[in-house]
């Protein structure tokens, strides 16, 4: 029986190697937290299965995240962003804003004192617009730091991290506001939120088209031009792409609708 058990722990799977040397990389810079929230984000942030979850999560559904692309992280942005990612060359860059994060953490803990207090009542608590998840940031701005200034619309790039991200929480707020599923090609407008959603509306469609891969194979890794590489990649001249996604995503944001 024991020769039997050993056995089985022996077979138990191991961090795979690729993502387990990356995160064994990482290089954190000495972050400066100011409240409860802001360590309790830092827990978050610095937990290494979050990292190994979003480093598969990329090279599952994009490809392989360059061996050479070195990674440091700090905790210092400032504005009204939660994070920011790029990379120049092998170097690249992830910059958390505390302040932000931490504003999104107490609403998480309200809301939790709300279920809490719902449930206690034999209620039950529900909203409109999930919180927004702070590990989620990680995949989104790693997605960043992958894209290497690909040049490409904002609703592409940011769609691509919301996508990898896989937070609804803008897909949420979108709906919500009552916002109008316009093709493509006629802009998104300049509201965050609307960039955001709409652009993982756009990915998500992608998916269903198995298209995901290769259109970051040709835009990221390649250099094409965006609109080409979505034609090479879905087989739709661009005019018929634009119609096929807008129909799609309009009849897929009724899922984030109130009932």
């Amino acid at each position: 029986m024991i020769a039997f058990v050993v056995s089985l722990l022996v077979l138990l799977p191991q961090e795979p190697k690729r993502a387990k040397d990356f995160v064994d990389h990482l290089r954190f810079e000495t972050p400066s937290p100011s409240a409860d929230e802001e360590k309790k984000v830092l827990e978050i942030l610095q937990k290494r299965e979050h990292w190994m979850g979003a480093f598969r999560t990329i090279e599952e559904k994009l490809g392989a995240y360059p061996d050479t692309l070195a990674l440091t992280l700090d905790f210092s942005l400032e504005g009204r962003e939660a994070g920011w990612g790029g990379s120049l060359g092998d170097e690249g860059k992830i910059r958390f804003n505390l302040k932000v994060l931490g504003d999104i953490q107490r609403k998480i803990n309200e809301i939790e004192v709300k279920r809490k207090e719902a449930q206690s009542r034999g209620g039950t608590l529900v909203y409109k617009v999930p919180p927004a998840r702070i590990d989620r940031v990680i995949y989104h701005e790693l997605t960043h730091v992958l894209q290497r200034g690909c040049k490409a619309p904002d609703w592409f790039n940011e769609g691509m991290a919301q996508f990898i991200a896989d937070d609804p929480n803008n897909l949420y707020g979108y709906a919500v506001a009552g916002k109008k599923i316009d093709g493509i090609d006629a802009g998104v407008g300049n509201d965050r939120n609307d960039v955001y959603a709409r652009g993982h509306l756009f990915w998500k469609w992608l998916d269903t088209r198995f298209a995901v891969r290769k259109v970051v194979d040709l835009t990221v890794f390649r250099g094409k031009d965006w609109k080409s590489a979505l034609e090479e990649a879905t087989g739709f001249p661009w005019t018929t792409l634009v119609l096929a996604e807008q129909e799609w995503s309009a009849t897929e944001l009724q899922k984030y609708k109130p009932k």
